[in-house]
């Protein structure tokens, strides 16, 4: 049994036209479902389970669960340094990578070999133009080191390609 008659038959790209339109409907009931439900959810406690929500929004493209997994994984303090510009590149975070940088570059101490290895030589040798910059900022008051140069704008330099790839998402 067809239900359309031979001369209404839709054309390929007519029916991927309709199939499009679908999967946007669906995609759309999908979101407000989802963050219906993560709205009254409050068994999400751990960052490995937020950062599975986050996997998720991304994959499903789901702005406003992504919008809620980072807003929640930045509460949690054991992310830091390395671990938070990994992340940070994973899920086009900016804030995420602004701070991991800043936590490295103003360290007192050097980077790790694992660390080293995890980041990678290009991004090693950014922070330590950064760090660099910062630490010739340093001046000696009253038995104490003080630094006149904030970090950001040589962070910002240093990444400025990645920093403005992280603000389109």
């Amino acid at each position: 049994m067809h239900i359309l008659a031979e001369e209404e038959a839709l054309s390929l790209a007519e029916w991927t036209s309709v199939l499009k339109l679908s999967a946007m409907w669906q995609m759309d009931r999908l979101r407000k479902i989802v963050m219906e439900k993560m709205s009254k959810l409050r068994v999400i406690v751990t960052a490995e389970e937020w950062i599975a929500v986050l996997d998720m929004s991304v994959l499903l493209q789901l702005s406003e669960a992504r919008a809620l997994a980072i807003e929640r994984l930045s509460s949690y303090s054991n992310t830091v340094g390395v671990d938070k510009i990994l992340l940070a590149r994973r899920y086009k975070v900016e804030k995420w990578f602004r701070e991991g940088c800043r936590e490295l570059v103003t360290r007192d101490k050097c980077f790790s070999d694992e660390e080293e290895d995890r980041l990678g030589w290009k991004t090693v040798s950014k922070l330590y133009r950064a760090r660099d910059q910062y630490l010739k900022s340093r001046t000696y008051r009253s038995y104490e080191y003080a630094y006149t140069r904030d970090p950001g704008a040589d962070i910002d330099k240093e990444f400025e390609a990645e920093l403005r790839e992280m603000r389109e998402v």
